[in-house]
């Protein structure tokens, strides 16, 4: 499912900027990213400072999936009566994403627990979350 930014998405990221910012724990070593979500599901379940699994979708067709990354702040709003929400996460610096085959791999048999791969999770179980972090070491 691809959507394209609209104005009032950047009007609402750049809006909820300074809050996320205040929320980031470590900024030497952390950025913000942000993604726009839309629909149910997600939104429902996902709160500040869980920890989320982030995929992009490039021009090339090729996903790159993020390093695990803390939820800093959720900023929701209506489009033509359809909520949506920009969402700010925390990530890792000197961690790079990685393309979704190799990620994949990477996991090995544990992949499995992830689901559609080509989607944002949410990230709840501890042993999955140590995982993908040593996918990214």
């Amino acid at each position: 499912m691809s959507m394209d930014w609209k104005d009032i998405d950047y009007e609402q990221e750049q809006a909820g900027w300074s809050r996320a910012e205040k929320a980031i724990r470590n900024p030497q070593d952390s950025g913000i990213e942000t993604f726009v979500w839309w629909g149910p599901g997600f939104l429902d379940k996902v709160k500040r400072g869980e920890r989320v699994l982030m995929n992009t979708k490039m021009d090339s067709g090729k996903v790159l999936v993020s390093p695990p990354g803390r939820v800093l702040d959720i900023r929701r709003y209506r489009v033509k009566k359809k909520i949506r929400a920009m969402v700010y996460v925390e990530v890792p610096k000197r961690k790079r994403g990685r393309n979704l085959a190799s990620f994949m791999r990477a996991l090995g048999p544990i992949a499995k627990s992830i689901g559609n791969p080509r989607r944002t999770k949410r990230l709840s179980e501890p042993e999955l979350i140590y995982m993908l972090s040593r996918v990214f070491a």
